[in-house]
């Protein structure tokens, strides 16, 4: 064999490898979010069921990992000042809270940066300097600040009240330091994916989704996050990311992502 094709195979292996660790990279960080956001979601669900009197004062809320790695959500007033109440979770999927606590509660120093970062990139989406956010019709931003990795970063993730629909992309980063001030800015997609929940045709059901990339050949965070938010409602088991030279799959419900070469899967796919 000669030194050209060894050279080649090499390569070759080691640029998979590369992007198998950047995809396990996203998948980490995904489930990780995905994990804060149903904290969130149940904390709400118990929120307003056990607390209604309160809902016209609240600020805002948040979810993060104790030193335990136990979700926590907060719910705070406007002033930002006074915490109404603190569920931990023990584990993320459960529908309740393993504990709650309202009483003379005071903000964490990381509840603080996190509700600090999280008023920062508020104030610049609402400027949108350079045109650099993407609105569109009957959707909405759900903005999710996070410390991840000793990294100070808020998640924009696209939100709509359209029933049956997932949404991916349309989704951005922020970095800011511990001082609190912007640093990066990633835009994550350059457009907004709809995708059903569920065939119209009840004979024909969706078996898997796609959809394309122009960033990068990968699942994003953001695609892992939301997609596992979803596959409880959603009918279909596999989402497929087709890049300019790779194809991703991820499996919902045995959550394994894999990684081949585009040219392997449209092959595999003709045979």
């Amino acid at each position: 064999m000669s030194n050209f094709i060894l050279i080649f195979i090499f390569l070759s292996t080691a640029l998979i490898n590369a992007q198998e660790k950047e995809n396990q990279k996203n998948e980490k960080k995904g489930k990780y979010l995905y994990r804060l956001e149903k904290a969130s979601w149940y904390g709400t669900d118990d929120f307003l069921v056990r607390f209604p009197e309160l809902k016209d004062s609240i600020g805002g809320y948040l979810s993060y990992y104790d030193y335990l790695e136990h979700p926590k959500t907060i719910f705070y007033s406007k002033t930002t000042d006074k915490v109404f109440v603190r569920y931990e979770f023990d584990s993320i999927p459960n529908t309740f809270p393993k504990s709650y606590e309202t009483e003379n509660l005071i903000l964490t120093p990381l509840e603080k940066k996190l509700i600090n970062i999280r008023k920062k990139a508020k104030e610049i989406l609402y400027s949108n300097e350079n045109a650099f956010f993407s609105f569109y019709k009957n959707t909405n931003f759900n903005l999710i600040p996070i410390e991840y990795e000793g990294q100070l970063e808020v998640i924009f993730l696209t939100a709509t009240n359209e029933s049956n629909t997932l949404y991916l992309g349309n989704d951005y980063c922020l970095k800011f330091n511990s001082n609190g001030d912007l640093i990066d800015e990633e835009k994550l997609h350059n457009s907004l994916i709809k995708i059903p929940f569920k065939s119209e045709n009840k004979e024909n059901p969706i078996k898997a989704t796609m959809h394309s990339h122009v960033l990068n050949d990968l699942f994003t965070y953001t695609d892992i996050c939301s997609l596992l938010m979803y596959k409880e409602y959603v009918e279909w088991n596999t989402h497929y990311i087709i890049g300019k030279k790779y194809v991703s799959i991820f499996d919902l419900k045995k959550e394994i992502l894999i990684t081949i070469k585009l040219k392997a899967w449209k092959k595999m796919n003709k045979n």
